[in-house]
C-alpha cells in the first residue's frame, strides 16, 4: 500500500458478550425491541434531567422510536415539575444536541 497510515484490526470474540446477550432478552426478542426496552426502562429510572436528557440523545441518535417517544414525553414531564436552575442547565448541552 501506499503511504504510511495503516490501520492493524483484530477480531476477538467474547464468551461474555452472548451471555450479555441472552440477559438482555428480557426487555425484547431482537437487538432492536431490547434496546428499546433497555432504554425506556432506564429513561423511567433517570434521576437527573440531564441524565434524562442524555438518554433521549441516544434514543434519538440510535433512531430506537419507542424509546425517543417515551424519552421526550418523560422529558417534557420532568423539565415542566423542576425548578432547580443547575439542574435546567446541566440538561442543555443534551436538549441543544437533540434540537
Amino acid at each position: 500500500s501506499r503511504g504510511t497510515f495503516r490501520e492493524r484490526w483484530v477480531l476477538a470474540w467474547q464468551p461474555e458478550y452472548a451471555v450479555r446477550l441472552v440477559e438482555n432478552l428480557v426487555y425484547g426478542p431482537t437487538i432492536e425491541k431490547a434496546a428499546n426496552g433497555r432504554l425506556v426502562q432506564m429513561i423511567g429510572a433517570a434521576a437527573t434531567l440531564d441524565t434524562l436528557a442524555t438518554l433521549v440523545q441516544s434514543a434519538i441518535t440510535a433512531a430506537l422510536s419507542e424509546a425517543s417517544a417515551a424519552g421526550l414525553v418523560a422529558l417534557e414531564e420532568k423539565a415542566a415539575h423542576s425548578s432547580e436552575c443547575l439542574e435546567l442547565l446541566a440538561s442543555v448541552p443534551p436538549l441543544a444536541d437533540i434540537i
